[in-house]
């Protein structure tokens, strides 16, 4: 889960990277995960390149709803295509997918893709090895969704760290008022780690949050026929919403 919140910063963007550092020394201080990392890689190719070379890395994935050890590359297969598979799907794929709720807040749905491009980036920043492969997949596995799942991270983001702190000040306990709202149905997002507190001590709520929504088999077939899907914060010092594009919903009922 820390690695969780160190990576984070890197596919969300630098904006919100003070909140997440901090919210990792927490963890850290918790001794919620530790892990070491080995100076030497290792090799980590289970396939060639050309495995997946007709489409994103979930067309040749052996499951969609699982990142597993055989779906990752080695460092050098993943460093011949990665300018260009950053350009062609993960780039599109994040601006797709990375929804503005209000002035101060966007969410980003999670699916296979992006998440496959986290562990592949941090593999190759880190370079911990064969070691580093299982704490990868067990640091991101949640944010991969499963049948009748939504996943997805809120973010807050405020430059100013005055008006930032009094936002957060304002947002404790926002974590549990998300709401995906469709053909009279209102879904409410709930903490992936529930067992963590999201609150610091000094009374702040933290500026990333992991979220899941789960959908029975009739939302789901409401989900994908619905005319308009909303995203709704609800929380009284934040009541925003904003309406999903179609071609964001079709994305994510792809993989309900």
């Amino acid at each position: 889960r820390k690695r969780m919140m160190r990576g984070s910063s890197r596919i969300l963007g630098g904006a919100i990277a003070r909140a997440v550092s901090a919210g990792a020394v927490r963890q850290q201080q918790r001794g919620i995960l530790t892990r070491s990392l080995f100076a030497s890689p290792m090799p980590l190719a289970v396939r060639g390149v050309r495995g997946m070379a007709g489409g994103p890395p979930s067309a040749a994935a052996s499951s969609t709803t699982e990142i597993s050890r055989k779906d990752l590359m080695s460092l050098d297969e993943y460093e011949q295509v990665r300018k260009e598979w950053t350009a062609k799907y993960r780039g599109p794929t994040k601006k797709l997918r990375r929804v503005a709720l209000g002035p101060s807040a966007s969410l980003l749905f999670t699916n296979y893709d992006l998440m496959w491009f986290q562990t592949q980036e941090m593999l190759r920043i880190e370079k911990g090895g064969e070691e580093q492969v299982g704490d990868e997949l067990e640091a991101y596995k949640d944010l991969v969704p499963k049948k009748g799942e939504v996943c997805g991270c809120l973010m807050y983001e405020i430059d100013d760290p005055i008006a930032r702190r009094k936002f957060l000040e304002s947002m404790v306990g926002s974590e549990h008022d998300t709401r995906l709202c469709f053909s009279g149905h209102e879904v409410a997002g709930k903490p992936i780690h529930d067992d963590i507190d999201r609150t610091h001590p000094d009374g702040r709520t933290s500026a990333v949050h992991f979220l899941r929504w789960s959908l029975s088999p009739d939302q789901v077939e409401a989900f994908k026929a619905s005319p308009s899907v909303v995203l709704k914060m609800s929380n009284k010092a934040y009541p925003h919403m904003m309406e999903l594009s179609k071609e964001l919903v079709s994305s994510i009922g792809q993989h309900l």
